[in-house]
C-alpha cells in the first residue's frame, strides 16, 4: 500500500483509547498527508476531540486531513485500515456494576472487563455493537449491494426494504468515486 492512507477510529470520544490512539497517528511522520475519520456517536464529545486533533495537527505539523463523523458508515468509504475503540455505555458505572455484582456472589475479579462475570457482561455489552460495524466494514470492502443493504436494515431508524433499498442507491451514487468497489 501507498502512503498517504485513511485511518477511520470510531469511538475517538473515549476519555483515553481514541485520544491515545489518534495521537499516535498524528505523530507518525510515516502518515503525513493522510485522513484520519473520527467517529463517535456522541457529538460533543466527537466535537471536543475533532478540536484537540486539530490543534495538535496544528501544532505537531502532523498535515493529516481530520474528518469527523457521527456514524461509522459516513466514514468508512475509502478507509485503508478501520480501528474500533467502542465502549458501549458509562464505562465506570458498568465496571462499577459488573464488579458489585460479582463480589455480592463472592467472586473476586481485578477488574470487571478482564474475567469472569464482569468479562461476560462487558463483551455481551460491546459485541453487538462491534459485529455491526464489522458488517458495515465488511459490505464496504466487498463492495456488495446485498450485504449493504442488510447493514442498512440492521439500523432500527430504518423501518422497511424499500426505503432501505432507496437510501443504499442515493449513497452509493452520490459516493461512487469513493465507492468504486460497488460499481465494478
Amino acid at each position: 500500500m501507498t502512503l498517504p492512507t485513511k485511518i477511520t477510529v470510531i469511538g475517538t470520544g473515549s476519555a483515553s483509547f481514541g485520544e491515545n490512539t489518534f495521537s499516535a497517528i498524528m505523530r507518525s511522520k510515516k502518515l503525513k498527508g493522510s485522513t484520519l475519520a473520527l467517529v463517535d456517536k456522541n457529538a460533543e464529545s466527537l466535537d471536543i476531540v475533532h478540536r484537540l486533533a486539530d490543534r495538535l495537527n496544528r501544532e505537531w505539523k502532523s498535515d493529516i486531513n481530520i474528518t469527523a463523523h457521527t456514524h461509522h458508515t459516513e466514514a468508512l468509504a475509502g478507509s485503508d485500515f478501520v480501528v474500533s475503540a467502542i465502549e458501549v455505555g458509562a464505562r465506570e458505572n458498568l465496571w462499577q456494576r459488573d464488579f458489585e455484582t460479582s463480589l455480592k456472589y463472592n467472586v473476586r475479579q481485578p477488574y470487571a472487563e478482564n474475567g469472569g462475570p464482569g468479562g461476560f457482561a462487558h463483551a455481551a455489552r460491546n459485541i453487538g455493537p462491534i459485529l455491526q460495524i464489522a458488517q458495515d466494514v465488511d459490505a464496504a470492502v466487498e463492495g456488495n449491494r446485498e450485504k449493504a443493504l442488510q447493514c442498512l436494515l440492521l439500523d432500527p431508524v430504518i423501518t422497511d426494504i424499500d426505503t432501505a433499498k432507496k437510501i443504499l442507491d442515493d449513497y452509493l451514487t452520490s459516493y461512487k468515486e469513493y465507492l468504486p468497489q460497488f460499481w465494478m
